[in-house]
């Protein structure tokens, strides 16, 4: 069987016109002791300036491009053997150009474009084969790989004080021979682009065995590779295992208990990181800005790079965070499932995780990025559904649900053998939950004075 689907998807929106959020864009503090009087025809025509129809009328347009699609082939070549192959892939960008007159910010336009995209390609490909072992036994052994790329990308430029309202878009020569072929004709941009990709592979095999429908083991086995992470430490493997068991054979002919399962089940899983920036150690970034951001590629309209001090020291030797955790549940059936319970506990290990790490203020850097934080979780997850008014019996119908959980973690461990961490206006200290509220303790001292 083969199958695809490509989707299409546009969206044009009006934005708002409101005075904050377009000065807060234009970082422009204007004159407020005069503000605006709420009379109509002076409210007719500030509205008049955001009409594109207008001679050096506003413009604001909001564009968002979505396409998406895949092709799959699902083939048995034989009775037993199956094979199933994916390539898929997402593309979204946004686009929005922006111009404001001088009449809406006393004598001083404003102009600004932006373009991002996130692109996504993902390719899939396994095989598997059913073992039947005896009358009552079945096993599935499926193998595989699967790559997936993403990568980021957006570019922001906006400038003050156009020549005059006529000219609403930037000038540039063009010619990508010439040195200056991005310089402006006729005003100054600033410009902010940025851009991250990243590219993850694995490879995986799973194997489910089943006995009489009512026990269930599995385990999955998977290797995987990160651009994200450094040269040293690309690969991590992955691996867990669980059993089902269904009682079903024990509690039949039980009018009051219809269903009642339980699982178990272990994991050890990698945590990818999300940012590309740790991926080579050490590195100059661009960070010589005035104005705080931090993509902003030179200062005073001279390019330079600089140490990430306000982004914090990245070392060598960064190896994947994981998670180890184990689940317990159990479900119950009531009254032929009209009543359903289910109770899972778990433990949860976070370890090997990036903590900025405050370091002395003479190296110039506001913290250096370390592993070694681990957390513990611990809790209870508790789920109710009652189907009040079955809908076979009338046609009004009601379910109810309702889940409670509860959940307690603690700090076991800092890296460098830390006990105690300040991050700003955060504390973090071994034994105690990261996310306790600390506040000061007052102390009263009496004096009593004697004659």
């Amino acid at each position: 069987m083969v199958s695809s689907m490509i989707g299409y998807t546009r969206q044009e929106r009006d934005r708002n016109r409101n005075v904050r959020d377009r000065l807060a864009e234009q970082r422009y503090i204007p004159d407020l002791t005069n503000p605006l009087t709420p009379n109509k025809n002076l409210y007719s025509s500030y509205l008049l300036q955001f009409d594109k129809d207008y001679a050096t009328g506003a413009i604001d347009d909001n564009v968002n491009n979505l396409i998406q699609g895949y092709l799959a082939i699902n083939a048995t070549p034989f009775k037993k053997l199956n094979y199933i192959g994916r390539i898929g892939f997402d593309y979204n960008e946004g686009i929005r150009d922006v111009f404001w007159p001088r009449t809406l910010l006393e004598n001083n336009n404003f102009v600004s474009n932006y373009f991002g995209y996130n692109q996504r390609l993902v390719v899939t490909n396994s095989i598997g084969y059913d073992f039947d072992l005896g009358e009552k036994g079945n096993l599935n052994i499926r193998g595989g790989q699967n790559f997936v790329s993403d990568v980021y990308k957006y570019a922001y430029a906006y400038a003050n004080n156009t020549p005059n309202d006529f000219i609403k878009i930037n000038v540039v020569n063009g010619n990508a021979n010439d040195a200056d072929y991005l310089t402006p004709r006729g005003f100054l941009v600033n410009y902010f682009p940025g851009k991250m990709d990243s590219r993850l592979l694995s490879f995986f095999g799973n194997a489910v065995y089943t006995h009489d429908e009512v026990l269930k083991l599995s385990a999955v086995v998977s290797r995987e590779g990160s651009s994200n992470m450094q040269a040293d430490n690309r690969w991590f493997t992955n691996y867990s295992a669980g059993i089902e068991y269904d009682f079903k054979r024990m509690i039949e002919g039980n009018t009051t208990l219809s269903s009642f399962s339980t699982n178990l089940s272990y994991a050890h899983m990698g945590k990818l990181l999300s940012d590309d920036r740790f991926n080579s150690g050490p590195s100059y970034r661009v960070d010589l800005g005035f104005t705080d951001e931090p993509t902003l590629g030179s200062y005073s309209g001279i390019g330079g790079l600089t140490r990430p001090y306000s982004s914090g020291w990245v070392g060598y030797g960064i190896p994947w965070a994981y998670t180890n955790q184990v689940n317990l549940g159990v479900r119950v059936g009531l009254l032929e499932d009209r009543l359903r319970f289910g109770i899972d506990g778990y433990r949860k290990a976070d370890k090997d995780m990036l903590l900025p790490v405050p370091v002395a203020a003479e190296w110039g850097y506001t913290g250096a990025y370390k592993n070694g934080l681990e957390v513990n979780n611990t809790g209870v997850d508790f789920s109710l559904a009652a189907q009040i008014l079955p809908v076979s019996r009338r046609k009004l119908s009601w379910l109810f649900t309702a889940n409670f959980n509860y959940n307690k973690n603690k700090l076991v461990a800092l890296p460098d053998g830390l006990t105690n961490v300040q991050i700003g206006n955060t504390n973090l200290e071994v034994g105690k939950p990261i996310d306790a509220f600390w506040v000061l303790k007052t102390m009263v001292f009496t004096i009593a004075m004697a004659k």
